[in-house]
């Protein structure tokens, strides 16, 4: 599996204090424990990294940020690579051919661009299909999707072949994943246009995105 996650909503006084660490970086409105869920799970890559999911409940969907912690230290995505390379630079990250596919999927799941992300699937059911979609058009798509492909090692990168969904679009992709965590995505070939999906969350409509001085739009 690619998500490999193990979500535990965290009990009140923990919750507390993660949400006491992910605050140091939202001004000048810090997110209310009174109103949010604060879910976490390990991660396959990190020794001593928790994945944190806050939950705003006043909100409507989506309504999710993400976050990593380390020794009590937070870094919430903005949708960059910024706040997960400088993670990775702080506590590290630990890459092998094994769970390089789960890294790079959560890589992508977590950075986009200002038109939104590349998302990893490896079957159908990882697409977010319109309800009055075509089952012959979904069968016809679901076959160009392909389970992620390990490629080899070469001077130290980790090389991967998948698929990747895009607004409205289905591409093969070749992905470079390097032993500090870093991700490059190379020789993208578009396989299918105007999927019958619901388009990704971009950045820009997505009302948790930080603005660049960490407040909550």
């Amino acid at each position: 599996m690619l998500r490999v996650y193990a979500w535990r909503r965290a009990p009140e006084g923990e919750a507390g204090n993660l949400l006491a660490a992910v605050n140091d970086q939202i001004r000048p409105s810090p997110l209310d424990a009174r109103t949010v869920q604060v879910w976490t799970t390990p991660l396959p890559f990190y020794a001593e990294t928790d994945l944190l999911k806050i939950v705003d409940q006043t909100r409507g969907v989506p309504n999710s940020r993400y976050a990593l912690i380390a020794d009590g230290q937070a870094v919430l995505f903005d949708h960059s690579n910024v706040p997960i390379y400088a993670h990775n630079a702080r506590v590290g990250v630990e890459v092998d051919p094994d769970n390089a596919a789960a890294y790079a999927t959560f890589f992508f799941d977590h950075v986009g661009g200002k038109h939104g992300r590349f998302r990893i699937v490896e079957s159908g059911k990882d697409l977010a299909w319109n309800p009055d979609a075509d089952p012959a058009e979904i069968a016809a798509a679901a076959l160009e999707v392909r389970r992620v492909l390990f490629r080899g090692v070469e001077k130290g990168v980790i090389l991967l072949t998948a698929t990747v969904v895009f607004k409205t679009s289905l591409f093969r992709s070749d992905i470079c994943v390097w032993a500090d965590g870093r991700v490059e995505m190379r020789d993208t070939e578009l396989l299918v246009e105007r999927l019958p999906v619901r388009p990704d969350c971009t950045p820009g409509t997505d009302p948790f995105h930080l603005a660049s001085e960490g407040q909550l739009y």
